[in-house]
């Protein structure tokens, strides 16, 4: 057995959530130490912004159920398309492949093939599905894997990235979000790692590792998956660290329970006027939850959904506008108020009624934020406004970052059936008439996902 082990991906399959369980199962059959795990360029080219992502969270999430300490660290570098990602196969290292040698063409040169490590081993992911006995038991059956969309979307990419934590003994959790990180970082990634006070009221604090012990894993870690990446590692004895100074910071990174600390970065490097926060994402993605989150350390939340239900009410402006447009058929007889139901049906089935009602709902809604951001301005630095139309509408320069939330279409129907009693054809128009997730999350400052699985495991 090998210490330490190249896992080279070229299938799709092998980026599904089954297919990196298998792989890594059966890779530590071959490997004690250390698996990197590179992913084909033409593999990377098939890959949306959400696959990805989630590819990531599979990953460190299978990892971190291994019945063995195997150390797996991603190359971010392959992800990104920056690095060569055949930069840490030796003799000593052994190659592990998803397809046979003869199907990667001209992946390696005739000078390399002469210097192939000895221990090479094939995976095949696909033939063996057949034999599930070595499987964990929660796995689903490969039929119910995620459908992944064909069109291939650019990363949203910051060019000076700042993170903070404490990082003591390097797990998956703290891999996976450093590895987040260096996906968003085009140029320089800055990381606080807290030493003096900030250790006071951590559990057991005196057997925390030495800071500087903690910054050289971290910064090996960070050098060992994307070396493109320029590094800053640096002792923080406060929650603020560098980037309260630094304006060349453009994104924070960091997990649920860090969401108080970030805020109050943001409320320092803005105290006269408010931060504002454009909180957008699909329908049934966990937006009014986010929300609460945001509200419970101090941030003032406008939502755009109740705003739109004020501006439809009898007697205003859009109320007559909509039933011009739409006809008397959408309009309650019984309370004289507007059937969103009804409307709903109607537009979401046709995408010129849809842009119809857009324009003359969409102004509306934001001439009524402007009016309550300029009734609260002195008593709250932090607001959030809450809409699922952000990016379509155009109010990204409105608004100083863009945070969206979003989860697997398959999830958001379901949720729908179930939350809202529609039918799955009316849950799946209705999303197919919003952005895409790709497209959201290209357009996002900051992204949150039902990751809280591995954020437990991240002690910050």
């Amino acid at each position: 057995m090998n210490s330490t082990g190249l896992l080279i991906l070229t299938q799709r399959s092998s980026t599904l959530k089954i297919g990196i369980e298998f792989l890594l199962l059966k890779a530590c059959q071959h490997v004690k130490d250390t698996l990197f795990i590179s992913v084909h360029e033409n593999l990377v080219r098939q890959l949306t912004t959400e696959n990805i992502w989630n590819f990531v969270q599979h990953t460190y999430n299978a990892s971190c159920s291994l019945d063995k300490s195997l150390d797996v660290r991603l190359m971010v570098d392959s992800l990104k398309r920056v690095g060569d990602y055949k930069r840490k196969l030796n003799p000593e290292t052994c190659l592990l492949l998803d397809c046979d040698l003869s199907q990667l063409g001209d992946f390696f040169t005739s000078k390399e093939r002469l210097h192939l490590p000895m221990q090479m081993v094939m995976l095949h992911f696909d033939k063996q599905l057949a034999d599930m006995s070595g499987l964990p038991t929660q796995m689903t059956t490969f039929c119910s894997m995620e459908k992944f969309s064909k069109a291939p979307q650019t990363l949203p990419m910051y060019k000076h990235i700042v993170l903070g934590g404490t990082f003591d003994r390097m797990h998956d959790g703290h891999k996976f979000l450093l590895t987040i990180a260096l996906l968003l970082t085009k140029r320089q990634l800055t990381c606080g790692i807290t030493c003096g006070s900030m250790l006071t009221n951590k559990f057991l604090s005196e057997l925390i590792q030495p800071v500087k012990e903690r910054c050289k894993i971290v910064e090996q870690f960070l050098t060992d998956v994307d070396p493109s990446v320029r590094l800053d590692i640096v002792p923080i004895e406060d929650s603020f660290g560098p980037s309260i100074d630094d304006a060349s910071m453009d994104c924070i990174v960091g997990s649920e329970e860090t969401a108080s600390g970030i805020l109050r970065k943001l409320k320092s490097k803005s105290e006269s006027k408010p931060f504002i926060i454009g909180l957008t994402g699909g329908i049934a993605s966990g937006k009014s939850k986010i929300a609460e989150y945001l509200n419970h350390w101090g941030a003032c939340i406008i939502d755009c959904d109740k705003i739109g239900h004020q501006s439809y009410s009898p007697n205003t402006a859009v109320y007559e506008k909509l039933v011009n447009t739409f006809g008397k058929r959408i309009v309650n007889q019984c309370t004289g108020e507007i059937d969103r139901g009804c409307l709903g049906k109607i537009v979401f089935s046709n995408p010129a009624a849809l842009k119809e009602l857009n324009e003359i709902v969409w102004p509306e809604i934001l001439s009524l934020v402007k009016f309550q951001l300029d009734s609260m301005k002195e008593r709250k630095k932090i607001v959030v406004i809450e809409a699922a139309v952000l990016i379509q509408a155009g109010w990204q320069n409105f608004v100083d970052e863009v945070w969206a939330s979003f989860i697997p279409v398959d999830e958001a129907v379901k949720r729908l059936v179930e939350r809202n009693k529609l039918t799955e054809e009316d849950a799946r128009r209705r999303l197919n008439a919003q952005l895409s997730n790709d497209e959201i999350i290209k357009n996002s400052h900051v992204v949150a996902k039902a990751w809280r699985d591995l954020w437990q495991r991240i002690d910050l």
